[in-house]
This record gives C-alpha cells, structure tokens and sequence, in this order.
C-alpha cells in the first residue's frame, strides 16, 4: 500500500489512491453514495477518467468486488499493471473559465452551433432565453492544447459512439459544447458539476439511478439519446441541508439529458466530457496531485503564438499594475510560469484567469484583479448610460420581463413535478 495512507482519513470521507505517491482524492460518503449504484466501479471509472487507464481497486491486500459495500473512512486503492500508455488529465485544463465574458461572436456562434440541437438546457429543460452555450474544454486553452488532449486519449476511448471522427473534433464546435441553464453555467465552471457520459469502458446507465423529469418525458420535441446516456452529477454540494436542497432545485442529481428530435448536429463528445470528469473530480476531491506532471502521457501546455496586449504604451501600464499584484510581467499570450520562468507558485496559478477584449486580445489577470476588472466594467456602463433614462428604463424593462418569465418557468416546473402548494 502506498505511503500516502499515513495521512489519516476523515469518518465522512472515503480515499481512493489513484496514482502511488501523486494523487489520492478523499470524496464524501455523503456525495459518493448518490454517484453510483456500486461505488467500487465508480471508483474504477474516476482511475480510468484521471489517467486513461483501467485497474483494480484493493481494499487492504485484496481486490475488491464491483458489488462491494464501501466503508467511510477507509482506504482503497487503484493498481494498473503498468503505466505505459497512460494520458493523464491536466486539471489545469479545468482552470479556466468555459466562455469569454467579453467576447460576445464567439459566443453566440457557439449557440448558433448547439441551439438546433439541444433546443433548451439538455438537463433542466429550461427555455433556450435563460441558457448559455457552454465549452466542455474551455475555450481559453486553445485548439493546440484541445488537439493534444484528444491525440492523448483517442487510444483510450469508444470511437463507435463518437459522432465525429476523432481528428475532426473542433474546440469550438458542437461536439464541445452543449445548451445549459444559466444557473448550471456557473456551477460548471466552478467544478462543482460534470457530465458523465456512459456506457464507457467501465459504467453503464445501469450502474448509475438517473433522473428524468416527468415534463420534460412527455415533451414530444425533445428525445433522450438510446446509444448513450449524458448524466449530470454534482461533485460537490453545500453541506448545509437547506442550501443543499436549494442547489439540488437547479437541477436534480444524476439528471438524464435530453436532445431535440431528429438533428443531424453531433452530440457531445464522450471523449472530452471523460476527461473535464477527471478534472473535475481532481478540482473538487483531489490531494497532492501537483507531482502528476511526472507521469507518464503527460499533456503540458503547448507553446503558445506570441500575441501582446494592447499598445506598447498601454501594455506597460498594465504590466505595472499586474507587477503591483504580485504578478509579474504578463508576457505573452499563453504564456506559463512553466514558459516564462515565473516564480508564481502552483496555488497563484490556480487563481489565474483569461481575461478577452472586445478587440479579441488576451491577457492574464489573477482572481482579485478579475473581480476589480469586473467593477470596472459595471462603472463604465454605469457612466454610459448616465444621462440616458430612456435607455435606463428599457433595460430595466427588460431585466424585469426576464425576470418574471424566468419566474413562471420555474413555477411551471415545480407544478408539473408535483412541488407546488
């Protein structure tokens, strides 16, 4: 057993050892238990997700049964025979946010790729006005490193049920990307939710109790996929039992998604959601895993084109207030403090993110430079629109009408599941 196992394990947790010495995730009883039917396959599936390698799971010096009752607090461990031809996942794919907040074309043609397709959210049903196109792997990491992450994994995964070949898979593309409600988006984005996507190497639909809402059943435009199940899982929840209750009305764990009638639009790639699935649960569970970059197969972030920022004379200025948040020289586009000798630590790079302009440049900003960024934005539109209360009141007006429609959704929903007064 591997000498990460001295380190004790909660009463509420449950560890798995996922690679001896460089990653071992402690999940929550309470979380693990929705999951899956059979927490010991499930464990296989999260080795198989995180490193693109199937294994077995030991409980002690023996293997433990698919069917096997999991005790919390203990330890099990994921042995592969070797690790030749492992793909690892990069969690720092999942650092990054799934959509520019700033870059509305690109953003609206990833809609226009999906909206045929999915119709509305594929797991709430929500209307397609209160929905956001969502990447699957964030935009931000561009199409080198999306290529290099399926080149790492094709060996790995069930090309039959891919819809598109491998090597024509796109970073933005329908097959990265999927319609959700806009509540979901956030939570995605956070790694509190990922899709799991069966039947694969290791799970079936049988193995997971999902979840279809009875309105959205008997919605004739809609049809759930009969060759493969996309499944929505909460990774994470409050653990307060009132604030849980309230996440879990978003949307339902183990949700089935569903899809517009007769599309020839490819769904989303299994491939792409089994890797973010590894990210996620590495982002919410994971301990110790900075020494993953020494495996083998690893994916490190490709060279990026040299772009800059802004005028020479706007980029110093921006670099000096980067330089005044720790940050150093923000070099160029893509750079890492792998490529560019930072001295920032892994935690710092953690809270990078990609900030878009309108004029389509990159820059990287670190969370508390993001959330002033943010206020500088809401000032700028609030001077804007200074001495314009026509313009005020129209998108007032418009706030509010999505607001009650919003409104009569959501009630619409709790009636026809039966949660209404």
């Amino acid at each position: 057993m591997s000498s990460l196992v001295s380190e004790p394990v909660a009463d509420t947790h449950v560890r798995l050892i996922i690679a001896s010495d460089a990653l071992w995730l402690d999940i929550p009883y309470t979380i693990l238990s929705f999951l899956c039917l059979y927490p010991v396959k499930y464990f296989r599936y999260l080795g198989w997700a995180i490193l693109g390698l199937q294994g077995k799971v030991y409980y002690g010096a023996e293997v433990a049964r698919d069917d096997a009752t999991v005790v919390s607090g203990e330890t099990y461990e994921l042995r592969t025979e070797n690790m030749d031809g492992a793909a690892p996942v990069n969690v720092d794919v999942s650092k990054k946010k799934t959509e520019s907040i700033t870059q509305t074309s690109r953003r609206e043609n990833l809609r226009r790729m999906v909206e045929p397709r999915d119709g509305r959210c594929i797991f709430t049903g929500a209307p397609p006005e209160f929905c956001d196109a969502i990447h699957i792997i964030p935009f931000a990491r561009g199409q080198d490193w999306f290529e290099s992450i399926v080149r790492s994994r094709r060996d790995t995964t069930q090309s039959d049920l891919e819809d598109k070949p491998l090597d024509d898979l796109e970073l933005d593309s329908a097959s990265n990307a999927f319609l959700a409600f806009k509540p979901l988006h956030g939570l995605i984005d956070s790694r509190w939710l990922a899709v799991l996507s069966v039947p694969n190497p290791v799970l079936t639909r049988d193995d997971i109790d999902t979840s279809i809402d009875p309105h959205r059943e008997r919605d004739g435009r809609v049809k759930y996929p009969t060759d493969r199940s996309y499944i929505l899982q909460w990774l994470k929840l409050p653990d307060d039992e009132y604030d849980r209750g309230q996440y879990l009305r978003v949307a339902s764990n183990n949700s089935l998604a569903a899809f517009a009638k007769d599309t020839p639009i490819p769904k989303p790639s299994p491939l792409l959601l089994h890797y973010m699935y590894g990210c996620t649960a590495i982002r919410c569970w994971g301990r110790e895993h900075g020494s993953m970059s020494n495996l083998p197969g690893f994916v490190r972030a490709p060279e990026a084109a040299k772009h800059t920022f802004g005028s020479p004379t706007k980029r110093s200025s921006q670099n000096a207030l980067l330089k005044r948040r720790g940050l150093g020289d923000p070099g160029p586009f893509g750079s890492s403090a792998e490529t560019t000798g930072s001295s920032m630590s892994e935690e710092e790079q953690d809270h990078e993110q990609w900030r878009t302009s309108d004029s389509g440049a990159i820059m990287r900003v670190d969370d508390e430079f993001d959330d002033e960024f943010d206020r500088i934005q809401d000032l700028v539109y609030m001077l804007t629109l200074r001495g314009r209360p026509e313009l005020c009141k129209a998108i007032e007006a418009e706030k509010k009408d999505y607001d009650e429609r919003l409104e009569a959704w959501r009630e619409g929903v709790m009636t026809a599941n039966g949660e209404g007064s």
